[in-house]
């Protein structure tokens, strides 16, 4: 707090000084104010007399902004954090004969902090994460930061883009839009670059009132072209018949798979959208006989559903989870808690905030779902509670049920099983690394795993490890009374959404570069034995939920939305 007084004390004039013209007091002068945002500041007003008249002076203020007070003799101004600008203010005083005033100019002055952020990020043209230490992009990149302002300026992302040999001389070259909030992702697509040279980058946050954040740097950045996939014919015999299954719609990329009616090019069916993006973050996708449900994240989110024929998507529930299972007419969403609703209506949605969790099944007549390191249950009806089942050392990271018991893997490379009833976890396969899929059938236990941990990209570690750090996966099966993994392929990417269907296992590409060649497309399948794998469809971003009926696989993706393909 600030005290300033305008004056020198108060006095009187000399009894023998003659009375002035002007009046009986006057008002100290006031000089201008200037006061930051967010602090406070008292101004003494002074009331200098020049009689002994007696009559009292009474002071009032005229102009005053909101954030300032005059009590007496004492002016306060207080302006908040947002409160700035310039006022201009009299003061006037007053003893019912003689009136005198001063003006002055209120200014308050917002103190400006700098943006802030992290580090950078880079993404090809297909959204994959390129490692920051051999950043060769495919196709257009782009470069995007976390920024925060805690002023809650405009900001924007500038950047300098030049030679690995050049200096940099401060003046960007390119720029993100303004955009407004304290915390923001900003990007910047990195348009016009020479292919197969290298380049140096610094970027830097600016806020709209001019001051600039901390700057990243980047060297070695490589731009190559997206190359053109070229059609090449496959002529194959099926069923005694020569065919081209490049295009052949009845043997489509291989012998026997149809493609129900839709296209074959290049030896991949046509994928069939059924519904356009409807939120921002999608978490899960899960069928049931005539319709295709899907819940996720942001202004949109909650519970949808549309028929696999196609038709109106219907959002059901504002309820969203991260997990969801659909069985026996009721939908079963669990996130920071656990949300049923019936889909006949003939119940009331019902939710219980104690059964948080992720990865739920449905299975007989109980729910299982995981928590960050337990595995915990709940009857399928309405009323229950949830009971823990075993204790997993470990993060819990995927889920399995059948009648064999359930198998669980973990961020530390592990799988273990459980009986239905709980117990004693068994370890079936450990020393894994990153398992990002699980699946199991009759007699193995399915997963997905990548390489040592980061090798990848270790200028990612820890946070973006889970996505697309991986260059490799490995495919494997391992007996469920455990033993040594037998490995089935290895395949580019991220395999995620492990799935197994009759012969086939099923898995997406987490955001596969679309340079990558036609056997490695964007969801997959091949026999459960090993074998060759065949792309059901391509030129997919961010697939993150699977789900298989008799003929058809169905999936999400966050830019694309709802969508078919023949599996």
């Amino acid at each position: 707090m600030l005290l300033a007084c305008f004056a020198c004390l108060a006095c009187e004039t000399s009894p023998t000084e003659p009375e002035h013209s002007q009046g009986s007091f006057a008002l100290a002068a006031i000089d201008d104010v200037t006061v930051d945002s967010g602090e406070q500041l008292l101004i003494k007003i002074l009331v200098l007399r020049k009689d002994k008249d007696p009559r009292p002076v009474e002071l009032s203020a005229e102009g005053l902004p909101t954030y300032a007070t005059l009590e007496g003799e004492t002016l306060t101004v207080a302006p908040g954090p947002k409160e700035w600008g310039d006022s201009h203010v009299t003061v006037v005083a007053t003893n019912g004969r003689h009136t005198d005033r001063q003006e002055f100019l209120l200014r308050v002055i917002r103190p400006n902090k700098a943006p802030r952020g992290g580090n950078i990020v880079l993404e090809d043209e297909g959204g994959m994460l390129v490692a920051l230490t051999s950043p060769v992009v495919r196709g257009t990149p782009t470069l995007w930061a976390q920024r925060v302002d805690e002023d809650f300026d405009a900001v924007r992302l500038r950047m300098e883009v030049v030679p690995e040999s050049a200096a940099f001389t401060g003046a960007p070259t390119h720029e993100s839009a303004w955009m407004s909030g304290d915390n923001w992702q900003m990007r910047i697509t990195l348009s016009g670059l020479p292919t197969g040279q290298r380049f140096k980058l610094r970027a830097w946050p600016e806020d709209a009132l001019g001051a600039t954040g901390q700057a990243a740097e980047l060297t070695g950045l490589v731009y190559l072209p997206r190359p053109v996939r070229q059609a090449v014919a496959d002529p194959r015999t099926c069923d005694g018949e020569p065919v081209d299954v490049s295009s052949d719609p009845r043997h489509c990329g291989e012998c026997g798979h149809t493609c129900l009616g839709a296209a074959c090019t290049q030896g991949i069916c046509a994928t069939t959208w059924l519904a356009g993006p409807a939120m921002e973050t999608p978490k899960a996708l899960a069928l049931d006989t005539d319709f295709v449900y899907w819940t996720g994240e942001g202004r949109t989110g909650g519970l949808y559903r549309m028929p696999k024929a196609g038709g109106e998507a219907v959002r059901l529930n504002v309820g969203r989870g991260d997990s969801m299972a659909v069985n026996g007419g009721r939908v079963y969403l669990i996130g920071t808690g656990l949300l049923i609703i019936s889909l006949e209506g003939a119940e009331s949605p019902f939710y219980d905030p104690t059964a948080g969790g992720t990865n739920i099944v449905s299975f007989g007549e109980q729910l299982y779902w995981t928590t960050n390191n337990t595995l915990k249950t709940r009857p399928k009806k309405f009323v229950g509670t949830p009971s823990v089942l075993v204790s997993v050392p470990g993060h819990a990271m995927a889920l399995r049920v059948d009648d064999s018991g359930l198998y669980v893997t973990t961020q530390q490379g592990s799988v273990f099983h459980s009986p239905l009833e709980g117990g004693a976890l068994t370890p079936v396969a450990t020393g894994l690394t990153r398992v990002s899929g699980l699946a199991t059938d009759e007699q193995f236990v399915y997963v997905a795993y990548g390489p040592p941990e980061c090798a990848a990209c270790p200028s990612f570690c820890p946070y973006y490890r889970p996505f697309s750090c991986f260059t490799t996966s490995t495919l494997a099966r391992i007996p469920k009374t455990g033993g040594t993994p037998e490995v089935l392929a290895q395949v580019s990417g991220m395999a995620n959404t492990l799935t197994v269907d009759g012969q086939f296992l099923y898995w997406s590409h987490d955001g596969r570069g679309g340079d990558l060649p036609l056997t490695e497309g964007s969801v997959m399948r091949m026999p459960k034995a090993g074998g060759t794998p065949l792309v059901l469809a391509d030129g997919l971003n961010g697939v993150r939920s699977l789900a298989l009926d008799a003929h058809s696989v169905y999936g999400y993706t966050p830019d694309k939305g709802v969508f078919r393909a023949p599996k």
